[in-house]
């Protein structure tokens, strides 16, 4: 038996539509990572964000699909400043400034 979605689930079934839009609008429409890399975009296209979902949580629904806390990233590119926070925010600093957020 399939349990139903919770709210986190449809939170990011929402986000992926979102950052669909978002793409398409943007025409972003390859990986985004400024240095040379093994790009496998064409078969892994990822959502990257500037910082882990967690941190999300509490905050605005909208900053998860913000240009601002979002690249679009190749498998390989992803995994390099996935779990090197400096790298992340390097990052993000050079494509996408800083992320003036609001409270």
């Amino acid at each position: 038996m399939l349990n139903k979605i919770g709210k986190i689930g449809k939170l990011n079934k929402k986000e992926g539509r979102e950052l669909a839009k978002l793409w398409i609008e943007k025409d972003i429409r390859w990986c985004e990572f400024d240095e040379p890399h093994s790009c496998n975009f064409g078969i892994f296209p990822e959502n990257a964000h500037r910082h882990k979902k967690k941190w999300y949580r509490g905050k605005p629904d909208e900053l998860r699909w913000s240009i601002k806390q979002v690249a679009r990233l190749c498998n390989n590119s992803h995994n390099f400043i996935e779990f090197d926070a400096k790298k992340t925010a390097e990052f993000f600093e050079r494509l996408r400034g800083s992320e003036e957020i609001s409270s």
